[in-house]
């Protein structure tokens, strides 16, 4: 597993990972999610719903270049089409890992 897929799973681990649309929806609505992330092969009508919502409550979001079944992987479940990180410092780690990652590529 790479470093950002390993930080997801640290962030869950934390307990401010929800995960699944509505999850991340109430997260959004109650203005605790930080960072949304939505796998590229979601639904357009998911993805569409999703960053509505974050443009509308001003949080911001990420079409990230994994897709349901390797996000879910990350955090124990089968599948998942996206996830909030509800954590500043999580949100933070969560960066750092991206540019890491896209140092060493």
């Amino acid at each position: 597993m790479d470093k950002i897929l390993s930080a997801l799973g640290l962030c869950r681990k934390a307990g401010k990972l929800p995960f699944g649309t509505d999850a991340v929806l109430k997260e959004i609505r109650v203005k605790k999610a930080r960072l949304v992330l939505i796998a590229f092969d979601s639904s357009d009508s998911t993805k569409k719903c999703i960053t509505d919502k974050a443009v509308f409550y001003g949080v911001k979001y990420e079409i990230i270049n994994y897709t349901r079944k390797e996000l879910g992987s990350a955090l124990g479940k089968p599948h998942c089409a996206c996830a909030a990180i509800c954590d500043d410092n999580l949100a933070e780690m969560y960066q750092m890992a991206k540019l890491k990652t896209a140092e060493v590529n």
